[in-house]
């Protein structure tokens, strides 16, 4: 699925995208580790919520598709982590910060 962004958008307005969201450390750091010292799926977690969020789909079989960084234009690096993952249901629902979907196959 691609979505369209928002023509009101501060980042690439009216620009194609794939649901997802940003890592943050309270993604983790208030859950209980799984072992000693590690959290286990955490990326598959915040694809899960962030894919609900902004189209209201949940998902499964979440598998790595490939990564990317690039520099924004204030300097900070930024690692996007592309996902494939199967939808549970057909039934979208957009946030308001996107305005279309295509399915793409």
């Amino acid at each position: 699925m691609i979505a369209k962004r928002s023509e009101k958008e501060k980042a690439f307005p009216g620009k194609w995208t794939v649901p997802g969201g940003k890592l943050e450390v309270l993604d983790y750091a208030l859950r209980l580790k799984d072992t000693t010292h590690h959290w286990y799926n955490i990326l598959e977690d915040l694809a899960k919520r962030e894919v609900w969020k902004e189209v209201g789909l949940n998902i499964k079989n979440i598998e790595y598709v490939t990564s990317l960084v690039y520099v924004r234009s204030d300097g900070v690096p930024s690692l996007i982590v592309s996902l494939w993952a199967e939808p549970v249901t057909d039934f979208v629902r957009l946030c308001s910060a996107l305005t279309e979907y295509k399915w793409l196959h």
